[in-house]
């Protein structure tokens, strides 16, 4: 299971839209060759998302759970967020530094 990036205080999240484009070839206009998610930081609240980091660890223990992380450039808020993200029983980090833009 990969999580859509969490961040401690996911009320500085503002959703914008259009969240998704067409990334179109240059060599023939009406082909699409990718699509862009600007959607990059969840909007739902941290505990919520470590409530169910938990559940999904009790319900499927053999299974991998990936987080992905975001946080301002603060080095204590980082740590809080990875070691909370641990107690949950998350494997392994995909650690956004790009964000927020």
């Amino acid at each position: 299971v990969i999580a859509k990036t969490v961040t401690l205080d996911s009320s500085k999240v503002i959703n914008v839209t259009p969240r998704y484009a067409r990334m179109k070839s240059n060599s023939n206009n009406k082909e699409v060759i990718g699509w862009e998610n600007i959607e990059l930081v969840s909007d739902r609240p941290f505990e919520k998302m470590m409530e169910e980091f938990k559940r999904l660890k009790d319900e499927y223990p053999d299974r991998v759970l990936i987080a992905s992380i975001m946080e301002e450039y603060n080095k204590d808020a980082w740590e809080e967020l990875i070691g909370r993200c641990e107690e949950c029983g998350v494997d392994i980090f995909e650690i956004n530094f790009s964000c927020p833009h």
